[in-house]
């Protein structure tokens, strides 16, 4: 803490000012406004050249296909604030970043890693898949746990699904049970790191060289929830071979209605 304060100092990102006689201090704190837009990035284009300047905190991540215009820009930088180049990007908010010959491959593994160990799952044993599909009542088990305890691994899966789309359902699931979870629902959480520890390789791939063509696929568990009626939706979208969103989300209306349409 005490090295980004001096930061903020040295680069006069803010100056301290003698308090006004007639205005009594109560407190203070940092105030976030969430905006639709990502105020963090940064994307600037020329002719046939594009860089992406992204911000977090005191980490400043860089990309572009021009490198001449990226030198130039962390010079510019570096003129104006502290900076140190760590070279090409291999690790970002707990993502490993792998390049390989036709693009990149995004993973967790470290993270995961991680998770075993603040949760004493080092040795447990690997299983095929996440959730078991015709699970009981989700209210069957009345024997409350600790919710700080419960919130604080459900939060780091949540973080994990970055980089995993194939546990954002189940991640979905658990996450609504943030208020009251039980042995049954801390079950299903040791289920997903049971299956996380026999899949901690998987990732995202990226490819340089794809088609420009953009689409989707959904589906959704009718009725999902035994006491609400309420299904959850999931989607993913592709822009070529690449997957760039994906989704799982509780329906907000009762599903009362058994009827599908297929689209040909």
């Amino acid at each position: 803490m005490e090295d980004e304060l001096q930061a903020l100092h040295d680069n006069h990102t803010w100056e301290l000012v003698p308090r006004l006689s007639d205005i009594n201090i109560v407190g203070s704190k940092w105030v976030y406004r969430i905006n639709k837009a990502d105020s963090s990035l940064f994307i600037y284009r020329d002719n046939n050249f594009t860089t992406i300047l992204l911000i977090y905190v005191d980490d400043i991540f860089v990309a572009g296909n021009n490198d001449t215009f990226i030198t130039n820009l962390l010079t510019q930088l570096g003129h104006e604030f502290v900076i140190k180049d760590l070279g090409s990007l291999l690790y970002f908010l707990g993502v490993e970043i792998r390049p390989f010959s036709s693009g990149i491959f995004l993973s967790q593994k470290k993270y995961i890693h991680d998770l075993f160990t603040r949760t004493k799952m080092l040795d447990s044993s690997p299983i095929a898949t996440p959730m078991i599909i015709k699970e009981k009542s989700a209210y069957s088990n009345v024997d409350q746990i600790d919710t700080t305890v419960y919130r604080s691994i459900v939060g780091a899966l949540q973080y994990l699904t970055f980089t995993r789309p194939d546990i954002i359902h189940v991640v979905n699931r658990v996450c609504q049970h943030f208020n009251n979870p039980t042995l049954v629902h801390i079950k299903a959480v040791k289920r997903i790191l049971q299956y996380l520890k026999g899949t901690q390789h998987f990732g995202l791939c990226y490819l340089s060289q794809s088609s420009s063509s953009l689409y989707g696929s959904s589906d959704v568990d009718w009725a999902g929830c035994p006491i609400t009626r309420r299904s959850t939706t999931g989607f993913c979208v592709f822009f070529g071979a690449n997957c760039v969103s994906w989704c799982s989300k509780k329906q907000p209306t009762v599903a009362r209605s058994s009827s599908e349409k297929s689209l040909g």
